[in-house]
């Protein structure tokens, strides 16, 4: 495996009786990448990031970390590994160091000078000694960061991180994934909220029934889209002539002066560099860009997929 490559599913399946909740997965994440897991509810994601973190066992594939088998050696695998798998629990009565103290004995213990640099990570330093019952719900999602950050992971699941979080609980913790992507730490995190995804995330895959069926960047996966365009333009009647001649371009006038222009992203300028050498005035171009919800809903449903 390339050191480049830190997570890898290779035929990676998890039946449930009769039912395939994970149907041979192949998956990689490379490093530096922060990459959101998408699919409806059911499509797998829990299954497989339970997968990744040895508390379910595949019926069959595998997948590595840092080119070390789950399936093999769990233990090595997982050593370069923070995880938050679902919403964590902790002890109300208690206060958040003393949380992440008695959790960290689990698996080790880590000095309270790592507790409280975790704790100032995740935005929670100053309320450390506060009880965790007084804390909102996405303080508590923070406190479960800090503790998954603990071991100076180089790889981060988390699944669900957003889950159930009000609009600043959102805020905050898609601030500090973006914050802690930026700073080189790997991160994979599954979930539904696509316009969090989108802000946060470089890399997405998007699985359905078990099965992946789209991969790569943000970027590459929205700029891979028919890009369209509103035109304003003096003689829009000439102007659609003019470029319904050519192969690069669909044409629709939209009335007022305007025509919706579709093509390749890099073609948009030929369009205006054509219209503009036959004379027209083009006074705008306002691209309507593809979100990844768009992008999303179309391959989840079927549509667009290979």
């Amino acid at each position: 495996m390339s050191n480049d490559v830190v997570l890898r599913t290779r035929g990676l399946t998890k039946r449930f009786g009769k039912r395939r909740a994970v149907d041979g997965l192949d998956l990689e994440v490379r490093r530096g990448q922060v990459f959101g897991f998408l699919g409806p509810n059911g499509a797998g994601k829990t299954t497989t990031i339970r997968m990744l973190v040895g508390l379910v066992r595949p019926n069959d594939g595998d997948a590595e970390l840092f080119g070390v088998s789950i399936r093999r050696r769990r233990l090595e695998a997982l050593q370069r590994v923070g995880a938050m798998v679902e919403t964590p629990a902790f002890y109300d009565h208690l206060s958040g160091q003393r949380n992440l103290e008695l959790l960290s004995a689990l698996s080790g213990g880590a000095t309270r000078g790592r507790i409280r640099e975790t704790l100032r990570i995740v935005g929670l330093f100053g309320r450390e000694r506060d009880k965790v019952g007084t804390y909102s719900h996405g303080m508590k999602q923070r406190l479960g960061l800090a503790h998954a950050l603990l071991p100076h992971p180089e790889l981060l699941i988390l699944d669900e991180p957003a889950t159930g979080l009000d609009p600043e609980g959102l805020r905050e913790v898609r601030d500090l994934i973006g914050r802690l992507g930026s700073e080189g730490l790997t991160i994979f995190l599954s979930s539904h909220l696509l316009h969090e995804v989108e802000q946060t995330c470089t890399h997405v895959g998007i699985i359905r029934e078990g099965r992946l069926v789209a991969s790569g960047s943000v970027a590459e996966l929205l700029g891979g889209e028919k890009q369209t365009a509103t035109v304003v333009v003096d003689d829009p009647q000439r102007a659609a002539d003019v470029l319904g001649d050519q192969p690069f371009v669909t044409v629709a006038a939209l009335g007022d002066g305007r025509l919706r222009v579709v093509g390749d992203p890099d073609r948009l300028a030929d369009a205006n560099a054509l219209l503009v050498s036959q004379g027209l005035r083009v006074s705008a171009i306002i691209p309507e860009r593809t979100s990844l919800e768009e992008m999303y809903l179309r391959i989840a449903s079927g549509e667009g997929s290979g």
